[in-house]
């Protein structure tokens, strides 16, 4: 199992959590996850799923995902 940790500009409020929410639980791979306002972690089975697409996902609904240890 692997953890791919993000820090997500843009997300304000409940709403936002649980549509980022849905669109990681449908990404191939992810086993569980939290989602918090500004924030989420993916773990995945290793080789299906990448921080790549967990970012594409996130992106593609409006928000800004940058890797955890980047983010300003």
């Amino acid at each position: 199992m692997i953890s791919i940790r993000m820090k997500v500009d843009g997300m304000s409020c409940g709403h936002c959590v649980g549509r980022v929410q849905e669109a990681v639980k449908g990404l191939p791979g992810a086993r569980s996850f939290e989602v918090t306002v500004g924030e989420l972690e993916v773990w995945a089975d290793p080789g299906r799923l990448t921080p790549d697409e967990v970012a594409e996902a996130v992106a593609a609904l409006g928000f800004e995902p940058h890797p955890a240890d980047t983010a300003s």
